[in-house]
């Protein structure tokens, strides 16, 4: 049964005088109305604007398959998204699907609330030049630089994020060698700053397979609890600093001849 539908059925219930029936078929057809606009006439304009605004902002092509936008359940899907390299047309960054469920408690509070966001087959292709730069270095620069704000946190509440089957390829051309982290998948239960409620149905995750070899981190959340608090556990044995120091994007102040890390790291999560 459609939600229009559905709203027939219950204006109809109580409609019992023509008056009644009058606004309440105003009603439908504001709710019609809603329908019509949220699924034909906001997507495609919605989709022009943030392919210019993304091309502009990170200075690469952008280009968006699909948009849709469900305005009963506030819910955002685009599909096929590609940024393409600024020095040649292979892409760059490239994902299958993001999908992004708003909830009303975001007009209340003045602040987004997600109660859902979806990220499915991400690939980011990774150059490391002859310089040691890297293709990306344009933007890691800028967002280095850019001035710190002071003042609290932006009000915001994340929550069942996913990312499901993605990639990262690594060119490493001064090393000539090829590094790739592949079936990355990760659940993060939530991100807040203002208190509010939603269903967590995701378990913290982090798993992938590291030029092969597998590596995962789990832990667990308690979502019905005051705090909903979540842990998650991560323990390295003699990881070897000095091999992935060298691939700061940004130039180090230090040298680090060798060293390894040791850790058992609980990482705890809590909101209000």
């Amino acid at each position: 049964m459609s939600f229009a539908h559905s709203i027939a059925e219950s204006l109809a219930g109580f409609a019992r005088t023509p008056r009644a029936r009058r606004i309440g078929w105003w009603i439908l057809g504001v709710i019609a109305a809603i329908g019509v606009i949220g699924f034909l006439v906001v997507p495609p304009i919605a989709k022009h604007y943030l392919v210019a605004a993304l091309s502009k902002e990170l200075k690469r092509e952008v280009t968006i398959e699909s948009l849709r936008f469900n305005p009963y359940t506030l819910a955002v899907t685009v599909r096929g998204f590609v940024m393409k390299d600024r020095a040649g047309p292979e892409p760059a960054l490239t994902f299958e699907e993001l999908y992004v469920n708003a909830s009303l408690g975001s007009l209340f509070r003045l602040a987004p609330v997600l109660d859902q966001i979806r990220l499915v087959k991400p690939h980011l292709r990774i150059v490391r030049n002859e310089d040691k730069t890297y293709n990306l270095q344009d933007l890691i620069d800028e967002a280095l630089n850019k001035p710190k704000t002071e003042g609290p946190p932006p009000r915001l509440a994340l929550y069942n994020i996913e990312l499901a089957d993605g990639r990262i390829d690594f060119d490493d051309r001064p090393e000539r060698n090829q590094h790739s982290v592949t079936e990355i998948r990760i659940g993060i239960p939530f991100i807040s700053t203002i208190p509010t409620h939603a269903e967590i149905d995701v378990q913290p995750l982090l798993a992938a397979k590291v030029n092969g070899a597998p590596f995962q981190l789990t832990g667990e959340t308690r979502p019905f609890h005051d705090t909903r608090q979540t842990t998650l556990k991560i323990d390295l044995d003699a990881l070897q600093l000095p091999k992935y120091f060298d691939y700061s994007p940004v130039p180090l102040k230090f040298k680090l001849p060798s060293g390894q890390l040791d850790t058992k790291l609980t990482l705890t999560f809590t909101g209000a």
